[in-house]
């Protein structure tokens, strides 16, 4: 209770003022919280806020239609480049995961071929 007075001035500020997806530049209210479906974990900050350090949430929606055709979409909150903070891969899917989106998971050559950023193989300079 005193915390909640002191940094937000009442008892029952919006989960998202406290509970904040920081990564990045970013700083977006999030829902969630530990062990639950959309496990945050998060760190006590100065300001009375939480900041979401971690969690285990990844979500995956598969599906096949009547002739077999896969479609799949998914979020994970952290990215792909999770340690990488130059990377555009380390916080492009914090404001999907956030929003509560998703994006396509993409299983074709071709889909793969028209999304891919930069090729090469294992050992090569890049």
């Amino acid at each position: 209770m005193t915390r909640l007075k002191t940094h937000f001035g009442r008892l029952d500020p919006e989960w998202g003022e406290v509970n904040r997806f920081r990564r990045g530049v970013l700083d977006l209210a999030v829902d969630g919280g530990p062990d639950i479906l959309r496990a945050i974990y998060a760190s006590r900050e100065e300001d009375g806020t939480l900041t979401a350090h971690g969690g285990d949430t990844l979500i995956m929606f598969v599906e096949w239609d009547r002739n077999g055709k896969l479609r799949s979409e998914s979020v994970h909150p952290f990215g792909t480049a999770t340690l990488d903070r130059s990377s555009p891969h380390y916080d492009d899917q914090a404001p999907l995961f956030v929003g509560m989106r998703t994006k396509p998971v993409r299983f074709t050559r071709e889909e793969i071929e028209a999304h891919i950023e930069e090729s090469y193989q294992p050992g090569e300079r890049k």
